[in-house]
């Protein structure tokens, strides 16, 4: 039987309509009703019809219960499917709409909540909201970089580039003065100061590879070459420079000389540290959670490396003061 009206299933629409007489044989209690339904592409809500028994004879009677209802609902899997496709449409849209200039600007300065998988949005605290105003202005100065689709990258990489380096020239110089102003020597300021400013790029791009990589290769990588840039071109090319400076004016007899200072104490318990961590991870990659694994081992490995960081600073201080 169709009803019209929201939410009731049409005939030759939704469903064939059927009709006929249902015979039972003697001591026959059950019999089968077969009702083709339409099937659709697209999702529909779900819908209902009757289906009504009536005009009993032969000696049979109904009960009071001559209507079945009948529901029409969506195939979950599909409808789960479709769910998935409609929302990877929506981030490539959203995705096209960020990827102007214009919209790099707009992102840095909404506020957008994040979903979850029913497409709601999730309840957020009162530190999200604080760190995306607080962090605002860096948003927007980097939404300066131009798009990363134009010109393969390259513009995108070289001005990010350039800021990164801005940025951490500041931090470097603002840790010296701070270490200048509570009387720290040089190179007690390099490791404590200098290094966490320098660093803070770095530690979040290894935070990013470490939270979308199975292994902590890509995170380890990071730190491992950006050391290498560190040491390499960063204290190499000056050094080059001076050399061939020198060599050409004639100062300093023609050679440029670094006193190297407690450097090899520093980099001879770094090394040593450095062993270790690398072994713990060897380990945890045995075990099954290299990265990850259970809270108390995800805390213990966290408080270890940080306890070699302290190690580290202590000895290198003491090393400066002459404690050592």
């Amino acid at each position: 039987s169709n009803v019209d009206g929201q939410g009731y299933a049409k005939a030759d629409d939704d469903y064939i309509p059927v009709e006929g007489v249902l015979e039972f044989a003697a001591g026959e209690v059950k019999k089968m009703i077969s009702i083709e339904l339409i099937s659709k592409e697209q999702l529909q809500r779900d819908d209902v019809f009757r289906l009504i028994l009536s005009d009993a004879t032969g000696g049979a009677q109904l009960s009071r219960k001559k209507n079945c209802v009948v529901e029409i609902t969506n195939d979950k899997d599909y409808a789960n499917f479709i769910q998935k496709v409609e929302q990877v449409l929506n981030e490539d849209e959203e995705h096209e709409k960020n990827e102007s200039w214009l919209g790099q600007f707009r992102q840095a300065i909404l506020l957008e909540i994040p979903l979850n998988d029913d497409g709601e949005p999730e309840s957020v605290g009162f530190g999200y909201y604080f760190l995306h105003f607080a962090s605002i202005g860096w948003a927007v100065l980097f939404a300066l970089v131009p798009p990363r689709h134009w010109g393969g990258g390259w513009p995108a990489f070289l001005v990010a580039l350039s800021f990164i380096g801005f940025i951490t020239a500041i931090v470097g110089d603002y840790a010296t003065l701070l270490g200048c102003a509570v009387g720290l020597k040089d190179s007690v300021t390099a490791i404590t100061f200098v290094a966490l400013g320098t660093s803070l790029p770095d530690t979040f791009a290894s935070k990013m590879a470490a939270e979308e990589e199975d292994y902590a290769d890509a995170a380890i990588g990071n730190i491992t070459g950006s050391n290498s840039v560190n040491v390499f071109l960063g204290l190499g090319l000056p050094w080059i420079i001076a050399s061939v400076y020198y060599e050409t004016t004639g100062d300093r007899k023609g050679y440029y000389e670094v006193p190297a200072g407690d450097l090899g104490f520093s980099v001879g318990v770094f090394a040593m540290l450095a062993v270790i961590c690398l072994g713990t991870l060897f380990v945890r990659r045995a075990k099954g959670g290299e990265l990850g694994g259970s809270k108390g081992g995800k805390v213990l490995t966290a408080c270890l490396f940080g306890f070699f960081w302290l190690i580290y600073i202590t000895l290198s201080s003491l090393k400066a003061y002459g404690h050592v």
